[in-house]
């Protein structure tokens, strides 16, 4: 982050050289540690076994990579979009209003992720029947932890904005209403979501995923050429994000 804000004054492009030093810095500091232990991971393996491994788990390089890519773009993707339909003024506002939103709801999705991971992962290896009920019990979870928080921070939204911000930066208060239905659909669904890769379903993320880069395209297609307002804009975009998560 320091190094991130150091390198803003050089404009856009100082921003993009302050992200790859900081990788490249927390990438070092993860091989140092590494290099400190007596014996690495990969010491402790003959050559066969991780080739075996690595053939066993092509799939994860092979279509998990381009799943990614494509969740990466139903989440940025609008950003860029917005800018380009529209005007910077409109983007920069819906990314004041996503940030406001999901950003306390990462802090507990990262958590629960975790721990859903590993308890699904465990139940896996020992007893398979017991993941379904899991699964369930952590969507329960979801729902009855997301749905409060959500709404209140998408009600008290444009308060906030006009409290502490300039009248220009007001309609982020309303983004962050209309974005609600999408939070809430990605708080639900984003830990949960992990079991396909657990089960090695890597095909299935890949397909999902590449259906919600189409969803989020043809939205957007559609605002560019039907002329949508960017409220009816983001709206939209947030009911799609919804309802698609929702039948994941």
């Amino acid at each position: 982050v320091y190094i991130q804000t150091a390198c803003s004054v050089l404009g856009h492009f100082g921003l993009l050289i302050g992200d790859l030093v900081s990788r490249f810095a927390a990438g070092s500091m993860h091989l140092l540690m590494a290099r400190r232990k007596k014996q690495s991971p990969l010491e402790s393996r003959p050559l066969g076994s991780i080739a075996t491994a690595a053939r066993k788990y092509r799939r994860f390089p092979m279509y998990s990579t381009w799943a990614t890519a494509c969740n990466q773009f139903v989440d940025s993707g609008p950003l860029l979009l917005l800018g380009a339909i529209f005007n910077p003024a409109i983007a920069g506002i819906f990314a004041m209003a996503h940030r406001a939103l999901m950003g306390p709801l990462l802090v507990f999705s990262t958590s629960i992720t975790q721990v859903y991971v590993a308890e699904a992962s465990q139940a896996i290896r020992e007893e398979p029947q017991r993941l379904k009920k899991l699964f369930w019990q952590t969507s329960l979870r979801l729902a009855a932890l997301g749905i409060v928080p959500i709404l209140s921070l998408a009600a008290v939204g444009p308060t906030i904005f006009a409290l502490f911000f300039d009248a220009q930066w007001q309609q982020a208060g309303q983004f962050m209403i209309l974005l609600a239905p999408a939070a809430l659909g990605q708080f639900l669904v984003g830990p949960v979501f992990q079991t396909l890769d657990l089960l090695q379903k890597q095909k299935w993320t890949l397909c999902l995923n590449g259906l919600g880069l189409c969803g989020v395209s043809l939205v957007f297609y559609a605002a560019s050429q039907l002329q949508w307002s960017a409220p009816t804009t983001v709206g939209i975009y947030s009911s799609w994000v919804f309802g698609y998560n929702l039948c994941l």
